[in-house]
């Protein structure tokens, strides 16, 4: 299934919640599968962003070595290849899950994980 990495990162708040609660065995399963490719991916975006930080960003006096900030005349661009990023697809073999089986939940949330439910 291709899913933009802006839900996958949508997704991981509830997703967090989800699997410390009581559900099925099949469930909790399916979820904690999920759970480890969105991971998978979300650790390649994050040494994407850190690439984009570093390519952008400049160290601040009085700050510690490792801190950059994205200086104002770089931000538009900087925001652009960071949204280009967010906007971009990935390929995950995402095993659905029944939505019976996660109880009473709230819109907002199921939402946030729409691409596993069925």
């Amino acid at each position: 299934m291709k899913l933009k990495m802006l839900d996958i990162l949508n997704s991981t708040q509830f997703l967090s919640k989800l699997v410390e609660e009581e559900l099925p065995g099949k469930t909790s399963l399916q979820l904690m599968r999920n759970i480890k490719k969105i991971n998978e991916e979300i650790e390649i975006f994050e040494k994407g962003s850190k690439k984009l930080l570093v390519k952008y960003g400049e160290k601040v006096k009085d700050k510690p070595d490792d801190y950059l900030e994205i200086p104002q005349e770089k931000k538009d661009v900087f925001l652009k290849e960071q949204n280009e990023m967010l906007q971009q697809e990935v390929e995950i073999d995402v095993l659905l899950v029944d939505v019976e089986t996660l109880g009473k939940k709230s819109p907002k949330d199921l939402f946030s994980i729409d691409f596993m439910l069925e």
